[in-house]
């Protein structure tokens, strides 16, 4: 009769120190505080231009309300976005601090979750670009062709 071998036991985990542990704190509120902002921040943007595509403003021309309305809504998916992530890092960097034996495994998926919000960064900056070079074009003086 064979027996499967019994399950060997994880390994253990690195423990941080007390001093570590008051840093992760340290970090996940200012993770929570920023992804709060964001999140709330991205919600405000994200109504302001859909109700901007929805009733267009009358001090604008209609092409740039609609640019406007475009630029409110992306950039306010994108501070959504990386709200939530800063949010999701907040929880597991609270978890390295106040957990035991899983130190590493929190710490990875708060990684995880702050690459996410980095990506989300760099997702609101290609808007800001775009939104800029448009913006730069729109200004842009144009040559009279009259003689």
């Amino acid at each position: 009769m064979s027996s499967s071998p019994a399950p060997q036991p994880a390994a253990p985990e690195h423990e941080f120190s007390p001093d570590d542990e008051r840093v992760f704190v340290g970090l996940a509120r200012d993770a929570r505080l920023v992804g709060r902002a964001g999140l709330a921040l991205g919600v405000l943007l994200g109504l302001a231009g859909g109700v901007g595509l929805v009733r267009p403003t009358a001090l604008l021309s209609p092409r740039a309300s609609l640019f406007a309305s475009l630029v409110g809504v992306a950039t306010g998916l994108t501070a959504a976005w990386a709200g939530r992530h800063l949010l999701a890092a907040s929880r597991d960097l609270d978890a390295v601090a106040l957990t035991r034996d899983r130190d590493v495994t929190h710490l990875m998926r708060a990684m995880r979750s702050l690459r996410g919000a980095f990506v989300a960064f760099a997702a609101a900056l290609a808007v800001d670009v775009v939104a800029a070079a448009f913006t730069a074009l729109a200004l842009w003086p144009q040559r009279s062709h009259a003689p």
